[in-house]
């Protein structure tokens, strides 16, 4: 089988309909024509004045800038557990919010530069970046990588000098702890432990001397001397510690692959290693979901020690040279409506449950909700989100239709009106239309040339899982339904199918193509996406929609089916497999998570997670409704198979029953509907009610699926 992560086939490059143009804020440096991530852990590094903070987890590292005096280099930090601050009253039960303190320069891994120095990145991949002071003849080169376990910098024609604006409390005499690689521990005034190593690849010995209290010079005149440090638990880290010294990774690849059967999938983080340890590896952390995931391949390499991480709680060291995890994937999850208590699929889907005056009721929802309806307006309108949930909404009604009470007049109606709507996307003639962004690499909105928050942010890359994801869900529903009752070439069609492609390769393409950026938005360590794009950010990147993340790997797996691309089915499954895992660890909270601090879990959803901070609100309002209901939004047969029926009850006791009956919008058919994953029956009564009020229904959301959704899990 081929690779897992092989590219999307596609057969025209860029589709002619979209206009290339250059973005209205490039890169602040040549690319060399090479796709550059707008998403990923180190975009603070592109953009303002690029000395905002990088969390690569567990450290956070960044570029001191040249207006620090006497600290210009990469700047490290990690904070202990103790210093999680929490407010606005820490005292209470569930808090508002957490963050770990941001810009503590505990060490900083750089020189004494003859005059100010130039600052860059290259090599963009998905989980590593290579940052680069340049000065004249002189430079160092930082690799950086999601997870490293070591900071690193390899110095060229430039004497290292690290330090520290904490201050350092003892520095130990240098110890050799192998031919040319060097090492001193420090304690700095905060009483946190560091090792200090310097490897020399022509075997010479380093002198290492304190300059200052806050500054220690490495006298060498060798070429390509490395550096790198790492902070210590304790004392009993430092064997493990010593034995992957001189190894770092460089970059960061993704290998994976599925069995025959489609029912396990696996993904390994490959770290290309530089340099030469003793102990078979270098030093990697791992996240909660990796370690409850790992393979056999791992047995050996996870020690005991541990360092925490601000949101994605400890973090397990290793010594290793990738990192392997398996999921058990969602293959019965098909278009009908599934749960977790009723996982049968849609070749043995049950219709017991459809009586006659159930189904004449949905016939009836569906002819209300289409009366006097123009598709085509409802669906062209000023944001291209607003236009996906709109065209997901009445593909979902195209499927009950067609599938569920089967009226083969209504649904040819409705897809006949769905194939014109969506053909004004696909030539792009919408209100919003997309251009190729030739600069970022990437299919953007053009409202937002002037504008950078217009239509969401979309331009700019914020959210394109999101505004896609519905695009593609319905795609894969017209497709399928054209398939079986209609001329069967739609999906087949290349002008379709290349813009269906075109928004999945923007967001999630793989393998050689060059057009976008490997896997834009879905995080490979973290195990989620990343909804901000090119917007600095204190705090990193953020998401505050679990559900519409896990909705485009959804309509990517469903897609796949259709047009027969099976490994695209196989890498959305895997994805979704990993999402259940991490963002039951992360972002939805059952009573009993243990990764998240105790006093937090009340809230039962993380609101907006950031990389170092998680916040209990929305960006869009404070109401209860809001920040439960974005991570519910839309509910389809995956809602399930990550929002389990225990966590939606436990959510609905602690957030939403006292609140119910004031909910007067459509985030009330939301709630309602995501309480059917738990108690599907009381849902039912609610959207069949004979006075059912419409304006509970949100502009992506339709009675005739409601109905039918909460039915079929009965």
């Amino acid at each position: 089988m081929s690779s897992l992560f092989s590219k999307l086939d596609c057969s025209v490059n860029i589709p002619s309909v979209f206009p290339q143009k250059a973005h209205p804020m490039p890169p602040p440096y040549s690319t060399n024509d090479q796709p550059v991530h707008t998403n990923k852990f180190y975009a603070n590094m592109l953009l303002g004045d690029r000395n905002l903070y990088v969390y690569s987890q567990p450290y956070s590292v960044w570029w001191t800038g040249n207006s620090v005096s006497n600290f210009n280099g990469l700047a490290i930090s990690h904070q202990d557990e103790s210093a999680r601050t929490y407010g606005p009253n820490s005292s209470a039960n569930p808090v508002d919010y957490f963050f770990m303190p941001s810009g503590v320069m505990m060490m900083c891994l750089g020189a004494s530069f003859n005059g100010n120095p130039t600052f860059s990145t290259s090599t963009w991949g998905p989980l590593s970046v290579t940052a680069i002071l340049t000065n004249n003849s002189a430079s160092i080169k930082y690799p950086i990588a999601s997870g490293m376990g070591f900071v690193t910098g390899i110095y060229s024609g430039i004497a290292p000098q690290i330090s520290s604006q904490v201050g350092f409390k003892s520095i130990s005499s240098a110890t050799t702890v192998r031919t040319g690689l060097t090492r001193v521990n420090v304690t700095l005034e905060n009483n946190q432990s560091w090792s200090i190593y310097v490897y020399i690849p022509t075997g010479a010995t380093a002198t290492v001397s304190q300059s200052d209290s806050q500054h220690i010079s490495v006298h060498t005149t060798e070429a390509n001397v490395v550096v790198q440090i790492a902070k210590l638990g304790s004392t009993s880290w430092q064997a493990v510690v010593d034995s992957a010294a001189g190894s770092y990774p460089t970059q960061v690849e993704l290998d994976g692959g599925i069995t025959s059967d489609n029912s396990v999938g696996t993904y390994t983080l490959k770290y290309n290693l530089s340099g030469t340890s003793t102990g078979g590896g270098t030093l990697l952390y791992a996240a909660p979901h990796h370690v409850e995931s790992f393979t056999s391949t791992m047995n050996g390499k996870v020690t005991d020690y541990y360092l925490p991480s601000p949101v994605l709680g400890n973090l397990r060291l290793c010594v290793a040279t990738e990192l392997e995890m398996y999921e058990r994937l969602p293959s019965s999850v098909g278009f009908l409506p599934w749960s977790v208590n009723k996982t049968a699929g849609d070749a043995n889907f049950s219709f017991s449950n459809f009586s006659y005056a159930d189904n004449e009721l949905i016939i009836q929802a569906a002819e209300k909700e289409l009366t006097n309806v123009d598709i085509g307006t409802a669906t062209d309108l000023t944001s291209m989100y607003f236009s996906g949930k709109a065209m997901s909404k009445y593909a979902n009604m195209l499927l009950v239709l067609t599938y569920i009470v089967k009226d083969t007049q209504l649904a040819t109606q409705l897809l006949a009106n769905l194939k014109t709507a969506f053909a004004t996307f696909v030539n792009n003639k919408q209100q919003t239309p997309l251009f190729y962004d030739k600069s970022w690499k990437g299919l953007v909105s053009q409202a937002g040339i002037s504008d950078s928050m217009a239509d969401f942010g979309n331009t700019y890359y914020n959210d394109h899982h999101f505004h896609y994801g519905y695009f593609v869900h319905a795609a894969a529903i017209i497709g399928k339904v054209d398939q079986d009752i209609g001329d069967k070439s739609w999906a087949s069609n290349s002008a379709n199918k290349d813009w269906v492609n075109s928004l999945i390769r923007d967001v999630s393409t793989y393998g050689d193509d060059t057009t976008y950026p490997q896997s834009r938005n879905f995080d490979w360590y973290s195990g989620h996406s990343m909804a901000k794009g090119l917007f600095v950010s204190a705090d990193g990147k953020d998401e505050e929609s679990s559900s519409e993340d896990y909705n485009f790997a959804y309509g990517m797996k469903l897609w796949g089916s259709v047009i027969g691309d099976t490994l695209l089915s196989a890498r959305a499954n895997l994805i979704l497999a990993i999402e259940r895992r991490s963002m039951n660890h992360y972002m939805l909270y059952q009573s009993n998570n243990t990764t998240m601090p105790a006093n937090y879990i009340g809230n039962k959803v993380s609101g907006i997670m950031f990389e170092n901070k998680i916040d209990h609100t929305t960006y869009f309002g404070q109401l209860v409704q809001y920040i439960q209901g974005i991570h519910m939004i839309p509910i389809t047969p995956i809602s399930s198979y990550v929002r389990s029926p225990t966590f939606v009850k436990e959510e609905w006791d602690a957030k939403l029953a006292s609140i119910i009956d004031n909910v007067t919008d459509g985030w009330r058919g939301l709630l309602m509907l995501n309480y059917a994953l738990y108690d599907a029956t009381t849902a039912y009564k609610f959207f069949s009610d004979t006075n059912f009020n419409y304006n509970y229904l949100d502009g992506g959301m339709s009675r005739t699926w409601a109905l039918a959704f909460c039915k079929g899990l009965m």
